[in-house]
C-alpha cells in the first residue's frame, strides 16, 4: 500500500513512464528509502537479474536484458545515475546492433528508443540508426521518430516518416496507421485553433533544454543562439521527396530526400556514430584534470602528479557489482 504522504513528498522526483507504473513496485521503491529490509530485497533482485545476464546460455540473450531494463525503470522512479540504466542500454545496443536476429526485433528497437530519449541529438541518432538499416521494419521505430519531429513542430517531416514506415511495410501496420491518424488530427486541431509555432522545450531527467537549429549529420549553424523567438508566419513547410528504405546493413545508397530526413553516403564517415558512450558524447563539456595552483612558483610546495584510472561506462556484470538503493 502506497503511503500518500510519502508519495506527495516524492512525486516531483518520480519520472513518468509511457507504459505507466505498477502501484506495488512504486510503493516498494518509496518504502526502500527508510526500510532496510526492502533495500536488501531490491539488492538481491538486482543481483539475480545481473547473474542471469552473465550466465544465460539460451537462444535469446536479449530477453534477460530487456527484463532487467523494465525492472530498473519500475524500481528506481527517479531514473538517476544510481540506476546504471544508460550504461546498460549502451552495452546492450553495442552488443546486439550487428546481430541479424534483433535488427527489427520490437524489444531491441524499444531499448534503442529508450537510449535515444536520454540524448540531446535525438533526430541525428534516428537518422543514423535508419541509415544502418536497424528498425526499418518495426513500426515502433517510425512512431517514435515521427513523435520526436512532432515535438519539434516539424509536422511535414513527421508525416513523411509515418509514410516511410508504411512504405517499408513496418509492422504492426495498424499501430503505425493509428499513430499517423492521431497525429494528423492533432495537427489539424492546432491549425484550427491557431496555436503558434515556437522553439520546443523539453524536460529530460530534470534538464530543461532549448531546441537549437541543427542540420542533421552536420554542425550547428554559426552565430545562432540556442534560444530564439519564433519569427515569421507559422505553418510554411517545404515539400520533401518520397523517402526510400535502405537495402541492407552493410552499404547504403544515396537518397535524395529532404534535408532533415536522409541517410549517409556510402563510405563517408559521419561526424558521429549512433551509439556513442555517454562520456564520449559529452567530452567537450568535461575538463581535464590538472594542478589547481598552476603557475604558483613557490619551490617547497610541489604537487606530485596523480594518474586517475579510467572508469568504463558500460557495466561489466561482475559478481562484486556495487549496488545502489533508490534515493528519491
Amino acid at each position: 500500500m502506497i503511503n500518500v504522504e510519502t508519495l506527495e513528498l516524492s512525486k516531483e522526483n518520480i519520472q513518468p513512464l509511457k507504459q505507466g507504473r505498477k502501484a506495488g513496485q512504486l510503493g516498494l521503491a518509496l518504502q526502500a528509502q527508510t526500510n532496510s529490509e526492502i533495500q536488501q530485497q531490491i539488492l538481491k533482485e538486482r543481483y539475480n537479474y545481473e547473474l542471469l545476464i552473465r550466465m544465460y546460455e539460451g537462444d535469446d540473450p536479449l530477453q534477460p536484458r530487456y527484463d532487467y531494463v523494465a525492472w530498473i525503470e519500475q524500481t528506481f522512479p527517479k531514473h538517476g545515475p544510481e540506476t546504471n540504466l544508460i550504461p546498460l542500454l549502451e552495452d546492450t545496443i553495442a552488443t546486439y546492433k550487428d546481430d541479424p536476429r534483433y535488427t527489427n526485433d520490437e524489444r531491441f528497437i524499444k531499448l534503442i528508443i529508450k537510449y535515444i530519449e536520454t540524448q540531446l541529438n535525438r533526430l541525428e541518432i534516428y537518422q543514423l540508426v535508419y541509415g544502418q538499416g536497424i528498425g526499418t521494419k518495426c513500426a515502433y521505430f517510425y512512431k517514435a521518430w515521427a513523435e520526436e519531429l512532432d515535438l519539434e513542430q516539424d509536422y511535414k517531416r513527421a508525416n513523411n516518416v509515418f509514410q516511410l514506415g508504411l512504405a517499408n511495410g513496418a509492422q504492426p501496420k495498424e499501430l503505425l496507421e493509428q499513430a499517423q491518424m492521431l497525429f494528423q488530427l492533432s495537427v489539424g486541431r492546432k491549425m484550427l485553433s491557431g496555436v503558434p509555432t515556437a522553439p520546443s522545450r523539453r524536460i529530460n531527467n530534470g534538464l530543461l533544454e532549448e531546441t537549437s537549429e541543427r542540420c542533421v549529420l552536420g554542425k550547428l549553424k554559426k552565430n545562432v543562439g540556442s534560444v530564439r523567438p519564433a519569427q515569421g508566419p507559422a505553418g510554411t513547410l517545404a515539400q520533401s521527396r518520397t523517402l526510400q528504405p535502405p537495402k541492407s546493413n552493410a552499404s547504403q545508397p544515396v537518397y535524395q530526400v529532404d534535408a532533415l530526413v536522409c541517410v549517409p553516403r556510402v563510405g563517408e564517415p559521419s561526424s558521429t556514430t549512433p551509439f556513442q558512450k555517454s562520456e564520449a558524447t559529452h567530452k567537450e563539456n568535461m575538463m581535464k584534470a590538472g594542478t589547481w595552483n598552476k603557475g604558483y612558483n613557490k619551490k617547497h610546495h610541489h604537487t606530485p602528479h596523480v594518474t586517475v584510472p579510467h572508469t568504463p561506462s558500460t557495466p561489466s556484470f561482475r559478481s562484486e557489482y556495487t549496488y545502489y538503493v533508490p534515493i528519491l
